[in-house]
C-alpha cells in the first residue's frame, strides 16, 4: 500500500480520536452540571422531594445514562437515556417553581404586613 493510504487513515485516525475526546469533554461537563443541579435537589425540602416520581438518593450520570459510558455508544438508546433524564429534571423543576410561588407570596404577605405595621 501506498503511503497516502497511510496518511489517509492516520488523519481519520487522528479525528475520530479528536471526536471522542471533544465527546469525553462535553460528558464531563455535563456531568458537572449534573452534580450542582443534584446538589440543589438533595436540600430541597423533604415535603417536596417525596412527591419526586423517581428515588432521588444516589441519582449520578453514569447510572441514568449508562450509554455514554460504552466504548460504542447507541446513539438511540442514549437518546432515550437523556430525554427520561430530562423528563426527571423537570419534574425537580416544576417543584422549584412551586417553592418560588411560594416564596413570592409569603414575601408579599410580609410586604403586606410591614405596611399595616407603619399606620
Amino acid at each position: 500500500m501506498d503511503n497516502n493510504y497511510y496518511a489517509q487513515m492516520e488523519a481519520y485516525n487522528n479525528m475520530v480520536t479528536a471526536k471522542r475526546d471533544a465527546f469525553i469533554t462535553a460528558r464531563a461537563k455535563q456531568e458537572q452540571e449534573f452534580e450542582v443541579w443534584y446538589n440543589g435537589l438533595k436540600k430541597l425540602p423533604a415535603e417536596y422531594l417525596s412527591r419526586l416520581s423517581y428515588d432521588y438518593q444516589n441519582l449520578s450520570m453514569r447510572d441514568l445514562v449508562p450509554e455514554w459510558y460504552k466504548a460504542e455508544p447507541n446513539q438511540a438508546i442514549a437518546d432515550e437515556q437523556v430525554d427520561k433524564l430530562n423528563a426527571m429534571i423537570q419534574e425537580a423543576n416544576e417543584l422549584y417553581l412551586e417553592i418560588n410561588k411560594a416564596g413570592l407570596e409569603l414575601n408579599k404577605e410580609f410586604d403586606r404586613l410591614r405596611q399595616g405595621e407603619g399606620k
